[in-house]
């Protein structure tokens, strides 16, 4: 058993009639060939839960340039297809350029001898960014393998050559892994809501909260006034209290006078005269 390397890969691409592969443009064969692994290209594009008839659906593939959205789901049909004998056999891995960005595909892998037909691989958008499914990019990356003999029961082909995808194959998928969609659809209504919610509360918290701050800044006013009422009240009685004071000193200096000039009076009496 031996793995094909890129002379033998592109020998039997080019051959005629083509062996191994096929539906390679001759141009691509030298960039889209190297080591011992080809590039496998992105051919139509199907879309799970579609309606019949209609752009992506089993009948009526894309293949045009089609935006996968954050955890949408699409089939992609290669463009290139394998015609392997019963001594050759494939393994399929995802090109790494395209894991990278996030796109995960969930059925890469072994390819039998006898196989004749395109691939199907089902792909989810993982990354954070939406991811252009662009008819002709890279996809996959295949080894074909070359083994000691041929196989005693090669892949048997459906009597068209390919896969068959329908319609009751796509409804089984999900068109959004996780229901990203529907998550991040129920998560915006709750945001919407609470906002709703707050802005209700909000009619009653403000009105009540305003009738509060009135309610003190009146106490407080008023509370104010009564204290200062009540300072003018104490100072108006010590007022009167200083004159009463005042008035009482001024009639105890006049009695002491009297006093005085009687005591002098008395002392004139007293006096022999000459």
């Amino acid at each position: 058993m031996k793995i094909l390397v890129d002379k033998d890969i592109r020998a039997a691409v080019r051959s005629n009639p083509k062996k191994l592969l096929e539906g390679m443009d001759v141009d691509l064969i030298e960039s889209r060939i190297k080591g011992c692994s080809i590039n496998l290209s992105i051919g139509e594009i199907y879309e799970p839960g579609v309606e019949e008839s209609k752009p992506g659906s089993a009948n009526k593939p894309r293949t045009l340039t089609y935006i996968l959205k954050q955890g949408q789901t699409a089939v992609v049909k290669t463009k290139e297809l394998f015609d392997l004998d019963a001594k050759h056999a494939a393994f399929v891995f995802p090109a790494s350029a395209v894991s990278m960005q996030g796109l995960l595909m969930t059925n890469p892998g072994h390819v039998d001898p006898g196989y004749r037909g395109h691939l199907h691989v089902t792909v989810v958008n993982m990354g954070r960014q939406p991811f252009a499914l662009v008819p002709g990019d890279r996809l996959l990356k295949a080894i074909l393998i070359e083994l000691d003999q041929d196989v005693q029961t090669p892949y048997a082909n459906p009597t068209n050559g390919n896969p068959t995808i329908n319609d009751e194959l796509l409804a089984k998928l999900s068109p959004d892994f996780l229901d990203f969609q529907d998550r991040a659809k129920r998560a915006a209504e709750t945001v919407v809501q609470l906002r709703l919610n707050s802005a209700q509360l909000l009619q009653f918290v403000i009105p009540a909260l305003f009738a509060l701050i009135a309610s003190v800044a009146t106490a407080y006013i008023t509370n104010v006034s009564m204290v200062s009422d009540f300072e003018k009240r104490i100072e108006s009685l010590e007022n009167i209290n200083s004159q009463g004071r005042l008035m009482k000193l001024e009639n105890d200096l006049s009695t002491e006078k009297r006093f005085k000039v009687i005591e002098q009076k008395l002392d004139g009496l007293d006096k022999p005269s000459k």
